[in-house]
């Protein structure tokens, strides 16, 4: 309860991608102590994606909807900005880009999504509307 009213609740614009990647960082960021609660069960629907390998990296190739895409990039550049240096910033944008050129389909479109995503992350605008029937 103390932790939420420091904190606040997940960032509702995340409900896709990111949200608990960023609210961890958070949480570390204002110094509580993270545990893990190994006996804990949870069910998380697995998508369909293929793992490749390119210069020693395993990069993961999905064929989600586009809105996913675009969700995906903006939610992780966002936490990346706030948490993380330029460094970390461009890696993951090196990253993204790369599981967009090993995409099987719509590859042009996972592209100019991706890149709306990245520069909204980077903004801060977490207010664009989506397109879920992409």
């Amino acid at each position: 309860v103390e932790l939420v009213k420091e904190i606040g609740y997940p960032i509702k614009e995340f409900f896709v991608y990111g949200d608990e990647t960023e609210y961890t960082l958070r949480v570390k960021h204002h110094g509580y102590n993270l545990y893990t609660v190994v006996d804990s069960v949870y069910f998380h629907p697995s998508m369909v994606c293929k793992k490749k390998k390119l210069f020693g990296f395993e990069i993961s190739i999905s064929n989600t909807p586009l809105w996913k895409d675009y969700c995906s990039a903006r939610n992780t550049m966002y936490y990346c900005k706030k948490y993380f240096n330029k460094s970390v910033i461009l890696k993951k944008i090196i990253r993204i880009y790369i599981g967009c050129l090993f995409s099987e389909n719509n590859r042009a479109l996972k592209f100019k999504e991706t890149t709306k995503g990245i520069k909204d992350g980077l903004k801060g605008n977490l207010s664009r509307k989506l397109d879920l029937s992409r």
